[in-house]
Order: C-alpha cells, then structure tokens, then sequence
C-alpha cells in the first residue's frame, strides 16, 4: 500500500524529553502478555529488553490484525516518558496505537489511556491524516 506525504523517516528526529536524573527503563526484562500465537518473527523477549538496534535479530513481528502487548511493571512507579521502537530498516506506517495503564492486573479498573495514535487514510488514498492525542 503506497500512503501519501508521510514524513521522510530519515529526516526526522526524535525530539529530546526531559526526566528526573536517575530516571531508568522500569520495564527493561519485565514479564509480557501478548495476543495471538508465539511472534511471527523474533521473540516475545525482545520487546523490552533494552536494544534500540534496527538489525536482524533485534526485532519482534506479532500476527496481522490488532494485536495488544502489557507489560506488568511489578509495582507502582513513576513514568516520566514511554518510547515506542519499530522497525527501522524500511519505512512502515502503523495504525491505531493506544497506551493504556492501570493498577488493575485484569485492565478492569482504573485504566488511564496516555496516548492514542490514530492514522486515517482517505477512500480516495490521496492523503493520510495522522492524528496524536495526548491526555493529560
């Protein structure tokens, strides 16, 4: 599928956040529960086990389709900034990415949805609109 003025993926860089010092990855080796089968590429392992590389090897492909990914953090913590990777050696669009959190194992009760990411792509397919919200 060919999308329209997406931004050139070598041209851009990820604006710098700011954190406490001292700020660490509190899902770096976590446990994971994920939709679907074993990954169709890679290990489950890999989505949060620190390597930003782009390299074979490095990567974890789930089934096509919605697929959902929690990572349990174990205990209550701050989050001063969630980094989303995806696949770097060619140029991809994904649709519809929710973050959500809770205290709730079971995702029942007080969920808080941080971000949603939304990319609409017109019947004509002669523009994609992307949309980003952020709830504060």
């Amino acid at each position: 599928m060919k999308v329209e003025r997406l931004e050139n993926p070598w041209e851009v860089t990820r604006p710098v956040f700011y954190v406490p010092e001292g700020t660490h990855n509190v899902a770096l080796n976590k446990w994971i529960e994920f939709t679907g089968e074993e990954p169709l590429i890679g290990d489950v392992k890999l989505i949060n086990d620190g390597d930003k590389q782009g390299v074979e090897g490095s990567y974890v492909e789930l089934s096509p389709g919605n697929q959902y990914i929690t990572i349990d953090l174990e205990s209550p913590c701050n989050i001063y900034a969630i980094v989303i990777w995806h696949y770097h050696a060619k140029a991809r669009v994904y649709y519809d990415v929710i973050v959500q959190i809770s205290d709730d194992p079971d995702f029942l009760f007080g969920v808080h949805t941080l971000l949603i990411m939304i990319l609409t792509i017109p019947p004509d397919m002669e523009q994609a609109k992307f949309k980003l919200y952020r709830i504060k």
